[in-house]
């Protein structure tokens, strides 16, 4: 894993960056984003369903590409990316948490949370037993996702992005599917390890709390970037 950057230092930076799908009727998702995004940084996206957020998380994450501009990753030219490196980058970079948890349910919650780390033949043990603490299911974690309940599911999901202390955390709605404490332990835990190992954090909600638990807030209309009041 690279090392991880000072609060300063851009890890991102997209340049108006537009993504049109093609069809008989083609459909922009995004138009002329500008934006960086440093270490450490925690931004919050919010907007309407279809408004672009899901369509950006993919562009950074280099599932997809955008059919204009240009996404800078540590000042390389996403396009230069072969696929071999693009798998790298987001094994190693990246760590992921979905609104549906995702976890594999044949693993228990020790299983589903240590994979990442087994896929990069390396292991933190004290991280470990840390995180599941103060995620609070210590005594959960020899147990089968269907065996507990959804907070704690999205508690191991958010362990297991967190583990491996990504460089960048995408968060496709976190705490959609948890009620509002359960939501903000989530959000907490997210923030404490992007304040511990200057990880930055790009999270699409459409919470006002956890939207305000962020360093910045932009809101996506129609495919364009804009401030958030």
């Amino acid at each position: 894993m690279s090392a991880p950057l000072s609060p300063s230092a851009p890890l991102l930076k997209l340049e108006k960056i537009g993504k049109t799908y093609a069809g008989a009727v083609p459909v922009t998702a995004l138009q002329e984003i500008d934006l960086e995004i440093s270490g450490g940084e925690r931004l919050a996206l919010l907007g309407k369903s279809g408004s672009g957020k899901s369509t950006l998380l993919n562009l950074l994450a280099l599932i997809d590409q955008p059919s204009r501009g240009c996404l800078l990753i540590d000042n390389r030219d996403s396009r230069t990316f072969n696929e071999k490196e693009a798998t790298r980058y987001r094994r190693h970079d990246i760590g992921f948490i979905f609104q549906f948890f995702n976890l594999l349910p044949t693993l228990t919650l020790r299983e589903n949370i240590k994979l990442p780390m087994e896929l990069l033949q390396q292991s933190d043990d004290d991280l470990f037993e840390q995180l599941t603490r103060e995620a609070g299911i210590a005594d959960k974690i020899d147990r089968y996702p269907e065996e507990v309940s959804g907070g704690e599911q999205q508690r191991a999901a958010v362990i297991r992005a967190l583990i491996k202390k990504p460089r960048l955390i995408l968060a496709d709605e976190p705490t959609g599917n948890l009620d509002f404490e359960t939501g903000l332990h989530i959000v907490g835990l997210m923030n404490e390890i992007c304040d511990t190992f200057g990880t930055a954090l790009v999270m699409v909600t459409h919470s006002q709390e956890a939207a305000a638990a962020c360093t910045r807030r932009l809101r996506i209309i129609d495919g364009r970037l804009m401030a958030h009041a």
